[in-house]
Formats: C-alpha cells, structure tokens, sequence
C-alpha cells in the first residue's frame, strides 16, 4: 500500500549536528510526521537547499520570497489539498499550518525587518508587509488550485487568470511591483 510504499522509500541522510543546531536556529523542521503519522527526516541535502534559498544573509527578500513561491508552484497541489483539509477541519491539517508560524512566515518577517533596517523598505508595519506578500505570491496559486481547474469567471478571463496565478514570471512580476511600491 501507498504507506508501505513511503516508508520503503524514504532515502533521506539525516542533517548533522552542525546543520541539525543552524536549523533550530532559523526555526526549519528537520523532522516532520507525514499523512499516517510516520516520524520522517528531512534530507540534509534538502535542509542546505532550503537555507541557502532562505536565510536572509544569504538571499535578498527577493529571492528568498520567490523561493517559496517556486517551492509553492511546484507543489501546488499538495498546498492546496492542505489547505482545503485545513479549512475543512481535518485535524493534522490544521495542526501543520497552525504550526507553521515560526517557519516561512517568522522567517519572512525577519527578512521584511531585515530590509527596513537596511533602508530597502519603508518603515511600514512588517506583519503587514508579510500579509501582502503572501497574498500578493501565494492567494493566486491557491485560488487557482482550489478551483481544481474550475472557473468562476468568464471563459474569456479563466485562461489568462491561469497564466497570471500560475507563472512564475507573472509572480516575479507582482513581486517586483511590489517591492518598488515599498522602496523608500
């Protein structure tokens, strides 16, 4: 069966002591339970990926906004089952999400007060700042992927709605507008 078959493959090389310590310092799960409630790792070489495409020193806001953003187009089928189990009460759902605080968001937040120290933002509220971001990155793809390929919009306007939600230089691009609207 499809549990079986997971645990049978899961090839991960466990992180290090050194990489296991920076990942509770950037708050990074190196474990995480999957949908039966098997304890997995996290692969090292993931974990490294991972901190390099999201640690504010080593990436701008940019590009580590745009790292999730990929990481969420890639997968977006699996964030959007994920939330749609959330919103529906599925308990492990909401558990995950709920945990989730000091992970992506803490450390978007960090990279936003990072910036407006740095005077590459204006001195907005930062919590705000991160709302929009996400909403501006993230709300498409999951508008989209909860639709399951359904429109709620005229045909003349679902297929470019795809292409804007969906596309990576489209999110770059909303990115950017936004980025420079926060410019001092």
């Amino acid at each position: 069966d499809a549990r079986s078959n997971a645990a049978a493959s899961d090839p991960a090389e466990p992180p290090g002591p050194a990489l296991q310590a920076l990942c509770e310092q950037v708050g990074l799960a190196t474990r995480y339970h999957d949908f039966w409630g098997t304890e997995r790792v996290v692969d090292a070489g993931a974990l490294r990926d991972l901190l390099a495409a999201m640690d504010p020193r080593q990436a701008g806001l940019r590009d580590l906004i745009m790292g999730i953003a990929d990481w969420m187009l890639a997968e977006r089928a699996f964030v959007g089952h994920l939330v749609a189990d959330a919103a529906s009460g599925e308990p492990a759902a909401r558990a995950f999400l709920l945990s989730s605080g000091d992970r992506h968001p803490a450390i978007v937040l960090r990279a936003v007060i990072e910036a407006q120290a740095r005077g590459e933002l204006r001195p907005e509220d930062p919590v705000h700042v991160l709302l929009a971001l996400l909403a501006l990155v993230g709300l498409p793809v999951l508008l989209f992927e909860a639709m399951n390929g359904r429109s709620f919009m005229p045909a003349e306007f679902a297929g470019a709605f795809e292409t804007y939600a969906m596309d990576r230089e489209h999110v770059a691009r909303r990115l950017d507008w936004m980025l420079r609207g926060l410019a001092p």
